[in-house]
């Protein structure tokens, strides 16, 4: 009868504490990005997502942030995601061609802004047009952002029009850099990040495109006397969550993750914002001088780049996007309207 009673008891804590949540279960997700855990994106931006997550949830929630190419190759992000093979994941809408057709119009010169208003202007387009929705169809979308917007920076003269650039050597690190360059009437001159700063020091180039906030680390602050900020192009970040691990949350953390993507995309962005704004600063005091493009000229500059648009039009076509004429120009009316919300 004691022993009874007493297993009566133990009954009745276990059910007290399972209503008070202290034995509640914990879910656990795995998350992996192509940043590092150093990365400014990560330290300001997701591990303080993560750790509100935990926070808010009682420690019901368990988000474990996992390096580059440690769960899953980074370049098979999207279809890990896809398959459950990971739970949380972001990456680059323009890492793996054909995947997102839709949105890699985004990624084409002069079109989507760096940082968090990228990201607004991808969610925009996003939530104005089903057939990109669809794209994303395979996983659950939770946010965007845009990686650092690509600049010129050069060592000698600075670049303030469009005749600037005339026969100039500029370094470029991507196929996109490229066809950047010689859109805009530059030599381009393939290098990895790295030997840039040999290169621009030697004299091997007049100057690069890439990000503001990889300059320092590479060191090409101490070889670059003018920045100007054109914000070629950038890269649209999605994160989202696999639909298997979405299903096994109970109801309360799904509410809590939905209530926090809006900002988590603007947190993300900002992370990269913010790092630019302290980079230049930094660099300005130390002699850089910053050039920004008025409208004028940037339209100068948007024409030099039709030929890239069309191409990106005429592509996609052939890969049997048969709208893809369509929807560029849904896209790029959508992109007007935003950027006339200045």
């Amino acid at each position: 009868m004691r022993k009874s009673l007493s297993i009566l008891l133990l009954l009745c804590v276990i059910c007290v504490f399972s209503a008070s949540g202290v034995l509640a279960a914990v879910s656990e997700l795995s998350f992996t990005t192509p940043y590092m855990d150093k990365h400014p994106v990560v330290v300001n931006g997701l591990m303080p997502w993560i750790e509100e997550m935990s926070k808010a949830s009682g420690g019901q929630l368990k988000i474990t942030f996992f390096n580059p190419d440690t769960l899953t190759p980074t370049a098979q992000i999207a279809a890990s995601l896809s398959s459950g093979a990971i739970d949380l994941g972001a990456h680059s809408a323009l890492a793996t061609a054909g995947t997102f057709p839709r949105t890699s119009c985004l990624g084409l010169q002069l079109v989507l802004p760096g940082g968090a208003r990228g990201g607004a202007l991808a969610t925009k387009v996003y939530n104005e047009m089903p057939d990109v929705q669809g794209e994303f169809s395979r996983f659950k979308l939770l946010t965007f952002w845009a990686g650092g917007a690509e600049n010129i920076h050069t060592t000698k003269k600075p670049v303030r029009k469009l005749e600037d650039l005339k026969g100039l050597k500029l370094i470029v690190w991507s196929p996109a850099g490229m066809e950047t360059a010689k859109a805009l009437g530059a030599i381009p001159v393939q290098q990895s990040a790295p030997d840039t700063y040999m290169a621009l020091q030697r004299g091997m180039a007049d100057g690069v495109i890439c990000p503001v906030a990889p300059m320092r680390s590479f060191k090409l602050d101490e070889v670059i006397k003018y920045s100007t900020i054109a914000e070629l192009y950038a890269a649209p970040f999605f994160m989202g969550i696999s639909h298997d691990a979405w299903k096994r949350l109970p109801a309360n953390l799904q509410q809590l993750i939905e209530n926090s993507k809006g900002s988590l995309g603007q947190q993300c962005g900002a992370a990269l914002d913010n790092g630019e704004a302290v980079d230049l600063e930094y660099m300005k005091k130390n002699g850089l001088e910053v050039i920004r493009l008025d409208d004028a000229e940037r339209a100068r500059w948007s024409a030099s780049f039709k030929n890239l648009h069309e191409k990106w039009i005429s592509d996609n076509e052939k890969r049997g996007l048969k709208t893809a004429r369509q929807d560029y120009d849904k896209i790029m009316g959508i992109v007007k309207d935003f950027k006339a919300q200045k």
